[in-house]
């Protein structure tokens, strides 16, 4: 199949992956989009039973869509093996993760980037452009260094009492961290009269019936009236370069497809993309930053009244951020306890009825601090290239490294929060802290991350892996670091910046059409 009339191919519906696209199509430039095409069908699901509507791992609920795992579930024709010391599962569905993430989005602070290789201002445009066409919901007062981001957002959709009681604590200082409390920002749409408004069902890690959470699969088709062509359902297992151009290389069914275009920008979620460039290089081994996650109970003392809306959604965001260095250590998402939540604690603390042990303690409410380490003190995955020799079929496995460190951190986390909140009736239950495995926040990344330098395992300002001319990374596996937050808002920004910078490219003659 020869594709050269379009001047990109981009691999992978994802948030990255639209990101993408849509400003490819934006700057004039002729786009193909190619996904694996997993799709939720109501026979994968079981709807008559609301635990089945999601899946409890030992650390958090793993979110399904309406019962169906094919967000998560793996590919028939994947070449990608994950060990059992990795948490988290290369997404080959339509729209890839975002049909069952929490909506969290946060921006990097100025202070955040200072290291990365843009101006502010250009990571600030690409929040823009982003906002032009997700919702968003959440904090009305929030500090004025993010309003030049265009964070103007709706009111939140989560339960008032418990965010405004938790919002209200501010800042609070310990010996170690600078906490900071703060209502949450949700890709959300909670606009008056809005057909796809928030309904507050409470169900948002089983499903949204209202469609109200972004989901990148909505956008495909507004990118086919911008132009784009789209392919789905074909699983791309491998890439080849050469002066001319690029083979992309996969499986249609049964059917095996070699598409040979101009260009391609790699979507495809960091550990598949990883793969792909790897395929494409003679190196054979490639290391992706992690932001670990964990799960903190906490028993909130005092009486918010005798409902709590059952919202699964994140109400507050809380931050650590260590005094010595001034670096975000920590950031941590505060879920009510709402039905799912209330089985994740059963799960979680190994204690059976966690909510009968809480009214025993007289504590009326439990929440659910879901926290994010930086990726200095994260484990990191590894993934190598194996090339079979029949039929030089390619392979990858993929191997957890654990970080010492990580829980240590947590615990100093769980000590100083208890000193900061001990007088504001929030307990934290630091010795049933649980660290998640490497992976397991699926915030990962910066594999060949994008740098002022060139070498071996750094990819240049177009996002071409050393030694690649043709193959650009735009999803967060060329980010140049990974934040301890949800990175999906700056993974998009970063998309965004990327391929308007190989449409520059092209028109000024720098890049080879």
């Amino acid at each position: 199949m020869n594709e050269k009339s379009f001047d990109l191919v981009v691999i992978g519906t994802g948030p990255s992956g639209v990101a993408a696209a849509r400003e490819a199509c934006i700057q004039g430039l002729r786009v193909l989009i190619v996904d694996a095409g997993l799709r939720y069908s109501p026979a994968d699901s079981v709807l008559n039973s609301r635990k089945e509507k999601y899946q409890l791992r030992q650390d958090f609920p793993t979110k399904k869509y309406f019962g169906s795992e094919f967000a998560t579930r793996k590919h028939p024709y994947s070449n990608i093996t994950l060990d059992q010391t990795v948490g988290c599962v290369p997404s080959a569905a339509v729209g890839g993760l975002s049909s069952i993430w929490g909506g969290c989005v946060i921006p990097l602070r100025e202070s955040d980037a200072k290291d990365w290789p843009y101006n502010y201002s250009e990571l600030l445009a690409g929040y823009e452009k982003v906002f032009q066409y997700i919702p968003l919901s959440g904090a009305q007062d929030w500090p004025s260094e993010f309003r030049p981001a265009g964070l103007y957002p709706q009111a939140s959709p989560t339960d008032g009492t418990l965010r405004h009681f938790i919002s209200q604590i501010g800042n609070r200082i310990t010996s170690t961290f600078d906490f900071r409390f703060m209502e949450s920002l949700l890709a959300v749409d909670n606009k008056s009269h809005s057909p796809t408004r928030c309904i507050q069902c409470g169900k948002c890690l089983s499903g949204c019936e209202a469609n109200s959470i972004f989901r990148s699969s909505d956008i495909i088709s507004s990118l086919q009236k911008l132009g784009a062509r789209y392919i789905s359902g074909l699983y791309v297992t491998h890439l080849e370069e050469d002066g001319q151009g690029v083979r992309v290389v996969g499986s249609l069914g049964p059917r095996r497809v070699v598409i040979r275009c101009s260009r391609v920008a790699v979507a495809a979620g960091p550990i598949s993309s990883t793969a792909l460039a790897l395929s494409a290089l003679s190196v054979e081994v490639a290391e992706l930053r992690d932001s670990q996650a964990f799960t903190l109970p906490m028993l909130v003392r005092r009486n918010l009244g005798s409902e709590i809306s059952t919202m699964s959604l994140p109400t507050n965001f809380v931050e650590a951020i260590c005094r010595q260095t001034k670096k975000i250590v920590s950031h941590m998402q505060i879920y009510p306890h709402g039905q799912e939540m209330k089985l994740a604690l059963d799960s979680l603390t190994g204690i059976k009825f966690f909510d009968r042990l809480v009214s025993k303690l007289a504590f009326p409410h439990a929440v659910v601090a879901h926290g994010f380490l930086d990726s200095s003190n994260s484990g990191r995955l590894q993934i190598r290239k194996l090339i079979q020799s029949a039929g030089d079929q390619i392979e990858f496995s993929v191997t957890g490294i654990s970080n010492p460190n990580s829980a240590l951190v947590i615990k100093s986390i769980g000590r100083q929060l208890s000193i900061a909140l001990s007088r504001k009736g929030i307990v934290p239950l630091t010795q049933l802290a649980h660290l998640s495995k490497v992976g397991g926040s699926f915030h990962i990344g910066a594999s060949f991350p994008v740098s002022r330098d060139t070498g071996e395992g750094k990819s240049d300002s177009f996002g071409r892996p050393y030694q690649l001319n043709r193959i650009h990374l735009v999803d967060a596996s060329s980010m140049p670091s990974i934040p301890p937050h949800s990175p999906t808002l700056t993974a998009m920004a970063h998309a965004h910046i990327l391929v308007g910078r190989i449409a520059r490219g092209l028109t000024a003659g720098e890049l080879h059409r």
